[in-house]
């Protein structure tokens, strides 16, 4: 990991400033020169004392594991900006090959194990494999005395599907598109009633019975008009977490380019809607994948060594690429299932991990880095091929959003509520 350093963010309006390090905000509102070099020198004296934050002890990290699983190509919606074009291939994960790739990740931990984390994905619709699903999770729990799910679902699933949800705690994101819902997420089957009710149902039958819910919402262009209802619609479900997303084309998604928000617009109405939240005074964060609290580490699991198992037992380190035919398959698919273990490919995880932000020219010189994180890497390379350069479309958002954010924080502390953790080091001079 690169050392730590400090960035100066210049603000809306004269004189005011964001000095930002990992895990810390300074402001200088108003600040002569004078006062904002004084700032600067005492923030950069202060990282250099505090160094880097500990890593947890070798005990601990040795009796834990994760691993994320794609338990079929196969779904039962149509949606018009899918990544994955799901549906289209109805390939579905093996019990075997499911069992192998729990044994496996246990066994890299020498059999000492104690708390698994599973993370079911698509792909497709990752409950559509249901039976398959309850019997990895049967048997991940025979080998570990904590397995931990977590799932990533469109909702539209029954009665039988929720119970299990509930009964084993299961932390589950959900997407939903409120009032463009209907028409960016129809069902495969034409004639089916649409997929809204049913979706609507199941987040507040989860949330009525304390299940984490996160909910991701996919925005286009069309949908920009109509972000303010859905907020409040999801507010009206009782979430807590949502998760917004602009629709992105790539070589392989359904996605036209005609579907995606132009940046400055988008960026605009993630401020308007953060600003709707904060002034509501309702407890709801709000993740949009372009401002998080300070960090120097990476945007995702894709640069060291993030593993999830595909359907034909690769080992893929971004769901969006999960075929051997995809673009990309060479770095992101770094491995496979051989048995009851897990083979990599050392130069293309050295290829991965130079995918964090530090590496990257642009990203590395620009005093948003540390909020930003450099933006998606898999997003930044279906933009600018292969090794990647950050995306422009990434870029817009961030240099709109981010500076304007910040002294909006600073203006209205309620904001902090909805964008940081309650424990976010924020201090105003």
């Amino acid at each position: 990991m690169k050392k730590s350093n400090v960035c100066l963010i210049n603000l809306p309006q004269q004189k005011n400033y964001a000095i930002v390090s990992p895990h810390r905000i300074v402001y200088g509102l108003n600040a002569s020169e004078s006062e904002l070099n004084g700032l600067i020198k005492e923030e950069k004296e202060r990282a250099v004392k505090t160094g880097e934050p500990k890593a947890e002890s070798d005990r601990v990290h040795s009796q834990s594991a994760s691993i994320g699983l794609i338990p079929t190509f196969d779904c039962n919606l149509r949606c018009i900006y899918c990544y994955a074009r799901g549906g289209e291939t109805k390939k579905t994960m093996s019990l075997e090959t499911a069992k192998s790739a729990i044994e496996a990740i246990v066994n890299m931990r020498d059999n000492r194990c104690n708390k698994l984390d599973i993370y079911l994905v698509g792909g497709g619709e990752p409950l559509l494999s249901f039976e398959l699903i309850c019997n990895t999770i049967t048997f991940a729990k025979s080998l570990c005395k904590t397995v931990d799910v977590h799932v990533v679902t469109n909702g539209a699933f029954g009665t039988d599907v929720l119970e299990w949800l509930i009964t084993n705690k299961v932390d589950v994101r959900i997407s939903y598109d409120g009032l463009m819902h209907n028409t960016q997420r129809p069902f495969a089957i034409q004639g089916r009633l649409n997929s809204r009710k049913t979706v609507k149902e199941n987040i507040k039958a989860l949330i009525s019975k304390n299940i984490p819910v996160t909910v991701q919402c996919i925005v286009a262009d069309d949908g920009l008009f109509s972000l303010q209802q859905t907020i409040d619609e999801i507010i009206a479900m009782g979430v807590k977490i949502l998760k917004l997303e602009p629709v992105l084309a790539t070589d392989i998604s359904r996605a036209t380019k005609e579907m995606e928000p132009n940046p400055i617009k988008y960026a605009g109405a993630l401020l308007n809607i953060m600003e709707h939240v904060a002034e509501l005074g309702v407890d709801l964060k709000i993740d949009t994948g372009y401002f998080a609290e300070p960090s120097d580490e990476d945007y995702c699991g894709i640069t060291h060594n993030n593993k999830t198992i595909t359907p034909d037992g690769l080992v893929t380190a971004c769901v969006e690429v999960a075929k051997e035919t995809d673009p990309y398959a060479k770095p992101i698919i770094f491995g496979k299932l051989e048995g009851k273990r897990i083979t990599t490919n050392q130069e293309r995880l050295k290829l991965l991990e130079s995918l964090h932000y530090s590496n990257q020219a642009e990203c590395a010189k620009c005093n948003l880095r540390f909020i930003c994180q450099g933006g998606c890497p898999m997003a930044n390379i279906w933009r600018s091929r292969f090794p990647p350069k950050k995306s422009s479309f990434t870029c817009a958002v961030g240099h709109k959003l981010i500076p304007s954010l910040l002294l909006k924080i600073a203006e209205n502390p309620k904001l902090a509520n909805v964008v940081f953790n309650d424990n976010a080091n924020i201090k105003t001079c």
